[in-house]
């Protein structure tokens, strides 16, 4: 088993050593045949090519994950908005609530106005229907003045003129 072991060392370039990646290992070239030669050429070709598509998909793990932490950091940023926005609306939507609590409390507040003007109204009405009543009365109580102070003067002038009569009759 030792002879074996030497035996595959003394075919490998060196120390045993990896490629970058790590899979595979870089043996010294004997002497071969030309079929040989095509061969280990291909299975080399084969291995770069294993390691660009490894490579290539490593840098593809690479941009995905990238674009993964990208997508959740936008999709954090949509929810703080979001809430936000759900934040904003339930405020307006109290704002709109208080609004809408004051304008009945104005609306209630306008017609019991409304019944105190239409009151006042009335009120102003009968109290120009009791002026003018108060006017019509005041005018007849003048006029009945009027009369009374003109049947006194009458009265008065009579006896004045009955008495200047008499007084002359008596003289």
């Amino acid at each position: 088993m030792d002879s074996l072991r030497q035996h595959m060392r003394d075919h490998l370039i060196g120390p045993p050593a990896s490629d970058p990646t790590g899979n595979v290992l870089k043996f010294r070239q004997p002497p071969l045949s030309s079929a040989a030669g095509a061969v280990l050429a291909l299975v080399t070709e084969a291995a770069e090519l294993m390691r660009s598509v490894e490579k290539d998909a490593a840098e593809r793990q690479a941009r995905a994950e990238a674009l993964v932490a990208r997508a959740i950091e936008q999709l954090k940023l949509a929810k703080e908005r979001v809430q936000a926005a759900d934040a904003q609306r339930c405020e307006a939507e109290a704002r709109v609530e208080e609004f809408t609590v004051r304008i009945r409390e104005v609306g209630t507040a306008l017609e019991h106005a409304n019944c105190q003007i239409v009151a006042a109204e009335a009120q102003i009405t009968m109290a120009e229907e009791r002026a003018k009543l108060a006017e019509k009365r005041a005018a007849e109580a003048e006029s009945q003045f009027k009369r009374i102070e003109t049947a006194i003067r009458t009265q008065i002038l009579e006896r004045g003129s009955n008495g200047s009569s008499s007084a002359a009759a008596v003289a």
